[in-house]
């Protein structure tokens, strides 16, 4: 049985592609997010690329993205974190 994506996988995997995939910061952070958004069991693996970087990366605000993310994990009540832009 194949796995079911969700609809921006596709989206988030074109710009880890362009962003130099493992190769780079930027792959790297956007893997986390991919990770992040895929299963619990990567949750860790996807924190661990997100932190490589500090305040605002790619208009996303690292230190309140793994705060939410750890919250979630903490809580286990099916909210999970919102990404929010940080648009200037």
């Amino acid at each position: 049985m194949a796995r079911k994506r969700c609809p921006w996988h596709g989206a988030l995997e074109a710009v880890w592609l362009a962003a130099g995939q493992r190769e780079t910061i930027c792959g790297r952070f956007v893997q986390g997010l991919i990770q992040l958004a895929g299963a619990q069991s990567l949750t860790l693996a996807g924190m661990e690329k997100i932190a490589e970087v500090e305040g605002i990366y790619l208009g996303i605000d690292v230190a309140a993205l793994l705060a939410e993310v750890v919250r979630c994990l903490r809580e286990d009540r099916g909210k999970f974190p919102r990404i929010e832009l940080m648009i200037t």
